[in-house]
């Protein structure tokens, strides 16, 4: 798993194999980092209800087959136990006086059983922590009775992959979930209390400005809390790369050095051109965001000044883009 130079050659050595018992590995030397109990990394106020705060990565691996996702940890979903990641939630509170957690893995909800069994853990052993992670909608939508367990174990924000408003999109990126599963799982979350956020990515290989309209009115439609507008990036060793490279579409702009003022997307559907895309997430931005539905639900949850602030922060971010520039 070694890539090292040796005089003037690179010598690459075999992958190594994948640990299939990640309870092996210790619970990280967060003692080793600079107080984590002071870390501002989390500035969004979608992100954090209680401070302190910090995150947890309990699995590693995503076993889904979407085209524009490089899975930096394999496509094989291996995790920690249900008692290996409360332990260590328990170990955060302990040294660190941790009050919430964000669950960084790719996919939390991805074992449902192992979910549960992390849900009762913490409400049996009363464990004060709340907490926040990734979810996905077809797996919530079969699922729904984690929903409620979740919510009391501590669960107040998830937030989901949604990609796109419109069936045949969702289908050529093999995400593999449909409209329904989405206005299903994403209504039922925000019935049970917990608040949801929704990822959207414009500019797929097939989007035009009638199916980019169909994801805005969509996500409009849905009880989100958040939601993201990102421009596809076709990052090297995805499927979408291999297919847009094979089609001639590469941009000039390499997505890890892509920033709003490129001046030009990391790519460009053949329906659209590049102002035409940045347009179009303006757009999705300020129709979302400045609904007064929409704006009195976020005032609703402002509890105290930490908050306050946050949202603050967050309304300066998303106002830059609708008005300054795009957002990758």
């Amino acid at each position: 798993g070694l890539i090292y130079r040796d005089g003037t050659n690179i010598i690459q050595n075999e992958p190594r194999g994948f640990i299939q018992d990640i309870d092996d590995f210790p619970i990280p030397a967060r003692h080793l980092l600079p107080d984590i109990a002071d870390s501002k990394f989390y500035g969004s106020s979608f992100r954090s209800k209680r401070k302190p705060m910090t995150s947890m990565v309990t699995s590693r691996g995503c076993p889904f087959s979407c085209i524009f996702c490089y899975r930096l940890s394999g496509q094989r979903f291996r995790a920690h136990s249900a008692r290996r990641v409360v332990n260590e939630v328990k170990h955060l509170i302990e040294k660190f006086g941790i009050k919430e957690v964000h669950f960084f893995d790719d996919l939390f909800v991805a074992n449902v059983q192992r979910l549960k069994e992390i849900c009762k853990l913490i409400i049996d052993e009363k464990v004060d922590i709340t907490w926040s992670c990734n979810g996905r909608v077809d797996i919530i939508s079969k699922n729904k009775e984690i929903v409620p367990l979740m919510k009391k174990a501590g669960c107040w924000y998830m937030s989901f992959g949604l990609e796109s408003g419109n069936q045949k999109v969702l289908d050529y990126l093999k995400k593999g979930i449909t409209l329904e599963q989405t206005r299903d799982a994403v209504t039922w979350v925000n019935k049970n209390g917990i608040r949801s956020g929704g990822y959207f990515i414009l500019g797929s290989p097939i989007d035009t400005k009638e199916t980019i309209r169909q994801t805005i009115d969509f996500a409009k439609s849905l009880p989100l809390d958040t939601a993201q507008f990102g421009l596809m990036s076709p990052y090297e060793g995805t499927e979408i790369y291999e297919i847009v490279k094979r089609e001639g579409g590469l941009s000039k702009v390499d997505p890890n050095e892509w920033t709003p003022s490129s001046g030009e997307a990391p790519y460009v559907p053949p329906a659209l051109t590049s102002q035409e895309l940045f347009s179009l997430q303006k757009q999705a931005y300020r129709e979302f965001m400045f609904r007064p539905e929409y704006l009195l639900r976020q005032l609703k949850n402002i509890t105290n000044i930490n908050i306050l602030r946050n949202y603050i922060k967050t309304g300066i971010r998303f106002s830059k883009i609708v008005f300054l520039g795009g957002e990758k």
